[in-house]
């Protein structure tokens, strides 16, 4: 860019002056959990609510899932945790953000997927493999299903931690056949 004209070569080079080498997050865990307490506390003060503990189960998500936008990432989640979880106690998986638990959920069925391919002594054949849209909507109703759990069944809860409207909601009920006498 400084030869093209696009960017000054003084301001390069005292920007230059200083490099520090910051290896990414997924590539040092041990400092995940300082972190996530430190967000954790940060926008429980900045929500004016006490700061909530963490089930293993939210904890074991945040070390498998690969952080691929680094602390922001991992900050950003955390909040939105907050946010969502806002008169819960303590942070479960639920919490964490939809594209964070459907990475997770494709990242499982992965490891599932490519362990049984190596177990397989014979190929699969098309037939046995599962289409996309039959995988979606069992994880989908998975979800549901642990989120009603979760909830105990109160659909302004459900509609709250999902993100997603009432009727959005009454619709997936309907589609999986999940009675809505919880």
């Amino acid at each position: 860019m400084v030869q093209t004209g696009q960017f000054r070569r003084y301001l390069l080079f005292r920007l230059k002056s200083l490099t520090i080498h910051l290896p990414p997050l997924r590539d040092r865990l041990a400092d995940l959990p300082d972190l996530t307490l430190y967000a954790l506390s940060r926008s429980c003060r900045q929500n004016n609510i006490p700061v909530k503990d963490i089930s293993p189960e939210f904890y074991a998500n945040l070390m498998a899932y690969p952080w691929p936008g680094n602390i922001r990432e991992l900050f950003h989640a955390l909040e939105s945790a907050v946010v969502t979880a806002m008169d819960v106690p303590t942070l479960y998986s639920i919490h964490l953000p939809m594209e964070i638990r459907t990475k997770l959920a494709f990242a499982c069925y992965e490891i599932d997927h490519s362990i049984r391919q190596e177990n397989a002594s014979i190929h699969h054949s098309p037939q046995s493999f599962p289409c996309l849209k039959e995988l979606i909507e069992s994880v989908e109703k998975k979800y549901l299903l642990d989120l009603i759990n979760h909830t105990g069944g109160d659909i302004s809860k459900i509609c709250r931690v999902s993100g997603v409207s009432r009727s959005n909601i009454y619709m997936r009920l309907k589609k999986y056949g999940i009675a809505r006498h919880f």
